[in-house]
């Protein structure tokens, strides 16, 4: 799977968050969901389940745009636009959100590991002693996909069920990390 951006920082920014969320310390914790909504959203089916997470899938997406938004906002009060844009977008990518599914429940990467071939990436360059790689691995698009719909969809419930403070709260304590290692890459390349 590759992901191209307008701006450079987009890709550091992105390589920087695939190497934290890889790292043993990253710790990513499932949304403050009811324990049935998560066991219906990894065990759907088509049908009438699939149509409902769909629905949570469709708010999921868009309430983690706006709440990585407003972090980026109310943290970095002196950022640019174009910065938190640059941050911005490769937190919302499918790549990142089935990474962090499948740190949270390996279950939810149902067609196959995402996590495997970055870690295998990872080892190969400590192996070598590179400072910096950009990590290219293929992941079949619909890999990345159902694990991502699958965040999207715990996002989206966490929004019906506990609404939107919740969902900045979860933002918040999840991404502050890759918020530190975004800014840190961002602040080595400017």
């Amino acid at each position: 799977m590759s992901y191209y951006y307008k701006h450079p920082d987009q890709g550091r920014v992105l390589n920087s968050a695939i190497i934290a969320i890889s790292e043993d310390s990253f710790d990513a914790r499932l949304p403050n969901i009811k324990a049935q909504t998560w066991s219906a959203i990894l065990n759907r089916r088509h049908g009438h389940n699939n149509a409902q997470c769909e629905r949570l899938e469709f708010i999921g997406d868009a309430v983690m745009y706006l709440c990585v938004a407003l972090e980026l906002y109310d943290r970095y009060p002196h950022a640019s636009p174009g910065l938190m844009t640059n941050v911005r977008a490769p937190f919302v990518t499918n790549l990142v959100l089935s990474l962090l599914a499948e740190k949270i429940d390996r279950r939810a990467a149902r067609k196959g590991s995402i996590l495997q071939p970055v870690l295998n990436v990872r080892k190969q360059v400590v192996a070598h002693n590179q400072e910096a790689v950009i990590i290219k691995t293929t992941v079949p698009h619909d890999t990345v996909k159902v694990a991502a719909d699958t965040m999207e969809m715990a996002i989206g419930a966490l929004y019906m069920e506990r609404g939107l403070d919740a969902v900045r709260q979860w933002v918040s304590r999840t991404y502050d990390p890759l918020f530190r290692v975004a800014i840190e890459t961002h602040n080595q390349t400017s």
